[in-house]
């Protein structure tokens, strides 16, 4: 019987040539001998995606770039995580994102990004003549912005206004504010 695994190999020097599987909630460790095993060649490496950033809040076009040549034998998508800052339980997951020939890729989202979200994203590479599948480690989360422009002048003017009669006898009194941001 053939079981799918997923696992790093590596050579002894690195100690990259332990995996840890689970079969049936039975799980093992074990040592891989590598000279003794045989790899196909022309498997390409797939690694994290890069996001273009920042995301801003109401964003809904995600976009990005894969960090690797692509190998033609292989078709090459994108898979979106988005984890809503609003409380919502399971994830979003945006899956088969086309990659162009220069390793971009973009989608337009249903719904808009809001502030406190977080997007990942990671490659897939399918094999055009085979069944071989190939998934990168995901990106770190890319946290959703909201860029407000900080306060960068405030004035405050006390006085009184002889026009305000509801305080009575007495003139009230008031404070004027005056705020200034960057743009």
């Amino acid at each position: 019987m053939n079981y799918p695994i997923k696992g790093t190999f590596g050579s002894s020097t690195d100690g990259l040539n332990i995996i840890n599987l689970v079969l049936n909630n039975v799980s093992k460790s074990g040592v891989i001998a590598l000279p003794s095993m045989s790899v196909v060649t022309g498997v390409p490496i797939v690694t994290a995606p890069v996001l273009n950033s920042p995301l801003l809040n109401l964003q809904t076009a995600v976009g990005g770039k894969i960090q690797q040549v692509q190998n033609s034998n292989y078709t090459y998508t994108v898979q979106l995580t988005i984890t809503r800052s609003d409380g919502t339980s399971a994830p979003i997951v945006v899956s088969n994102i086309p990659v162009d020939a220069s390793g971009n890729f973009s989608t337009t989202l249903a719904s808009a990004l809001q502030f406190g979200d977080s997007v990942s994203a990671l490659v897939n590479a399918q094999s055009k003549t085979n069944s071989n599948y190939i998934q990168s480690p995901s990106a770190a989360p890319l946290a959703v912005s909201w860029p407000i422009q900080p306060v960068t002048a405030v004035s405050a003017t006390a006085g009184n206004d002889p026009t305000l009669r509801q305080c009575g006898t007495n003139n009230c009194r008031y404070l004027s504010i005056s705020l200034t941001d960057k743009r």
